[in-house]
């Protein structure tokens, strides 16, 4: 169980990079691709690791909203992110996106990190 607990932290910390990078790449309002994919990147670790923390394995390459479907499925709770989640799931083109956009889905990334953080200890916590 101290394996699942030390990868369920590593996602935790990697998913805390990666929103970091989003809110860097905000602040510089840098290539927004990259911006997104991190905000992103952010909510599928966070899931993942919800998942791991659970007791299963995540599957390989599961798309932003399987992975949120079987967190509904562990933890109903989880359907109070319905919106949220959708708003990470961006179906346009970035191009077709502007920096007001992008802070607006950070703001969704920093929402999954804060419910999610919620269901682990501090000591697993970055």
């Amino acid at each position: 169980m101290e394996q699942a607990s030390t990868r369920v932290a590593e996602l935790l910390d990697q998913a805390d990079q990666a929103l970091s990078a989003a809110e860097t790449g905000l602040e510089k309002e840098a290539d927004l691709a990259e911006i997104l994919a991190q905000a992103q990147k952010s909510a599928t670790l966070l899931f993942t690791a919800f998942i791991q923390a659970k007791g299963e394995e995540a599957p390989a390459g599961a798309s932003l909203r399987a992975l949120w479907n079987r967190c509904v499925e562990l933890e109903a709770e989880f359907a109070d992110l319905e919106e949220t989640v959708e708003y990470l799931i961006v179906e346009s083109p970035v191009e077709d996106l502007d920096i007001e956009d992008l802070g607006e889905i950070v703001d969704a990334a920093n929402e999954i990190w804060d419910f999610v953080v919620g269901f682990f200890p501090e000591s697993d916590l970055p």
